[in-house]
């Protein structure tokens, strides 16, 4: 059983889980450019985590991340997309969704501006 997440730190971990998952899997997939790959790609790569993760999947779960995290973010990110109001299921689904999508997205970019940084002070 996978624990709820009950804090932003909890969320915040998780998210840099995923992004340390998409550089695994881009290395995988394209191991002589997987920087590249992850940057050209974030959005649709953080897309993809977000969209499949447990805790956008499962109502329940959704629910105590917009109970217990900031989702201002999330909130942002339906507002902009101009979703209407079905339920406080499908709302706190959308919301968990945004907020996991940006952070991720957030965390993937650091990771790529360092890494991005390191290997050019290597070539000097």
């Amino acid at each position: 059983m996978t624990n709820p997440i009950t804090s932003d730190f909890q969320l915040d971990e998780l998210c840099k889980e995923y992004a340390q998952d998409i550089f695994g899997n881009a290395k995988s997939y394209d191991s002589a450019n997987w920087l590249k790959y992850a940057k050209d790609n974030s959005h649709d790569l953080c897309h993809e985590w977000a969209d499949g993760c447990f805790y956008v999947i499962y109502h329940y779960h959704a629910l105590q991340i917009c109970a217990n995290c900031n989702t201002d973010q999330g909130e942002q990110f339906v507002e902009d997309l101009g979703t209407a109001y079905t339920s406080v299921n499908e709302l706190a689904t959308a919301v968990a969704y945004g907020e996991i999508y940006q952070r991720t997205l957030f965390h993937l970019g650091r990771e790529i501006e360092f890494l991005e940084d390191l290997f050019e002070a290597a070539e000097v």
